[in-house]
């Protein structure tokens, strides 16, 4: 929740766009995390045991999370300007989050174990309102983020932004990286 690169995405938007773009991003990794649960619960999860299969989405997520963060690590300029929530396409922040968040391996990998565990600790009929709950506590937290963010933009200058858009690039880059590394090195995401 805090320190991710989707994290750094998710704020660097709202900062940028304003907090509708922030939410629609918000909204596209509830909607990632939201299939991460049901592929895990309802028996996909074999998929993600298959050491071919990770291994393509490791790669196809650490190119991804790479090239957004190297475009956001080499922007040179920052215009400072109140972000009119209602010019934006709301699609580009939506799907910016799902995929960021789906192409992520460490997110099915979480929400993995939480499936386990919970299965685990409570009864079927328990199972959907937990994660109900969860996902619910997830979207509004990446809200608030969103709320935050936006506020920040008011204080933050263009050089300010810019550092702040430049490290978000470089956490999405080492991100990528990272991701990367542990597809050639043949790690396991899977706990």
């Amino acid at each position: 929740m805090l320190g991710g690169p989707v994290f750094f995405a998710l704020m660097q938007t709202s900062i940028t766009r304003g907090f509708s773009a922030g939410a629609f991003m918000a909204l596209g990794i509830l909607l990632s995390d939201a299939l991460c649960v049901a592929i895990s619960y309802f028996g996909l999860v074999s998929l993600f045991h298959d050491p071919v299969f990770m291994k393509y989405l490791g790669l196809i997520g650490s190119a991804f999370m790479t090239l957004y963060g190297l475009s956001m690590l080499l922007k040179r300029r920052i215009e400072v300007k109140p972000a009119d929530d209602s010019k934006f396409r709301k699609g580009g922040p939506l799907l910016k989050g799902f995929l960021l968040n789906t192409l992520n391996p460490f997110a099915i990998t979480y929400w993995l174990g939480n499936v386990s565990w919970v299965n685990s600790v409570f009864d079927t009929s328990e199972v959907p309102l937990f994660f109900t709950g969860a996902l619910g506590v997830v979207f509004g937290t990446d809200l608030a983020k969103a709320y935050i963010a936006k506020r920040l933009q008011k204080v933050l200058n263009a050089q300010v932004l810019l550092r702040i858009n430049q490290f978000s690039g470089a956490v999405l880059v080492i991100g990528g990286g990272t991701i990367l590394y542990k597809v050639l090195a043949g790690q396991a995401f899977m706990p």
